[in-house]
């Protein structure tokens, strides 16, 4: 089959869907036919080739405790006087665009630092209002 894009945000979502889910869309003409992969699995390798991923993606509170964690430990590298909290600065140069950009809300104390809880608040406050 001749895989068709319509436009390349589209194939990009496509590709992101394919490796999230393990599924890829082939599309010929009107017909569309949706192939399983393994996990981890890229359509333009062949079977031989392809390397299922070493363990079992986390979901559910197991996910949200990974991305805490990650969270907890990229602030800990960024924290380099050991303060417990940063400055806009210090989030910026560790490459914390996101915090250093929605500093003002995150910093609801208005005390010019922001710590990993407020930044946790934040997310979940941003999380539960979609």
């Amino acid at each position: 089959m001749k895989i068709t894009v319509v436009a390349p945000s589209l194939a990009a979502l496509a590709l992101g869907l394919a490796a999230s889910t393990g599924t890829w869309a082939q599309a010929s003409g009107a017909d569309t036919a949706v192939v399983n992969l393994p996990q981890g699995g890229d359509p333009v390798l062949p079977a031989a080739a392809r390397k299922a991923p070493l363990h079992a993606s986390p979901s559910g509170a197991a996910l949200a405790a990974a991305v805490e964690a990650k969270l907890r430990a990229t602030f800990e590298a960024a924290d380099t006087a050991h303060s417990g909290t940063l400055s806009r600065d210090q989030a910026q140069h560790a490459g914390w665009g996101m915090v250093a950009a929605e500093f003002d809300r995150i910093d609801t104390r208005r005390t010019g630092r922001v710590s990993v809880d407020d930044i946790l608040r934040y997310l979940r406050s941003r999380a539960a209002s979609r």
